[in-house]
Order: structure tokens, then sequence, then C-alpha cells
């Protein structure tokens, strides 16, 4: 199911929050939406490029199946590693 929240003139939609409540290493996504205008130039730079997270690495590619954004799975316990933003990266350790 879709779940639809908003605050403040911005709103995002929601799928597989459930799952993911499950089972820890599949994430869940997020569609946002906005009824403010937004600088493309401003954003560029705060978009998520790739992410590193411990997981069961063949169940985490069955569920994302081919739609596969560019995630780095290391085999561990359920985790977010790190995160490039932008030509930035964050690591947890």
């Amino acid at each position: 199911p879709i779940s639809t929240v908003g605050r403040q003139g911005m709103s995002a939609r929601l799928t597989a929050v459930a799952e993911s409540l499950a089972e820890p290493c599949l994430p869940f996504f997020i569609e946002r939406g906005s009824d403010r205008p937004v600088s493309h130039a401003r954003v560029a730079n705060r978009v998520i490029s790739w992410i590193e997270v411990g997981a069961d690495s063949k169940r985490l590619e069955q569920w994302l199946g081919r739609a596969a954004p560019a995630v780095r799975i290391v085999e561990g316990e359920p985790s977010v590693r790190a995160i490039g933003i932008g030509d930035r990266e964050l690591r947890t350790s």
C-alpha cells in the first residue's frame, strides 16, 4: 500500500514501510512532492548518489530487483554504513 504524508506545504508518498519494519535490511521507498518551487541547482548537491548497507545480499537483491539504485551491499547486520550525497561521503564508522 501507498501512504501519503504531508507537513508545511511538503508531501511524500511512502510504500513498503511494513516490510521494512519486519525485515530491517529491506528499504522502504519515498517519493517526495512539494507545493513549493524547488531550485534544481540547490538540490543537485543534496541528492543521494549511492548508499552502502549491511544486509543479506541475496534477500536485498531479491527485494530491489532490476530497479536497484546505486546500492553497495556488504554482508553483516542490517545497517546503513555510508551514504554518498553529491560529491561527499558520510560514513558511520
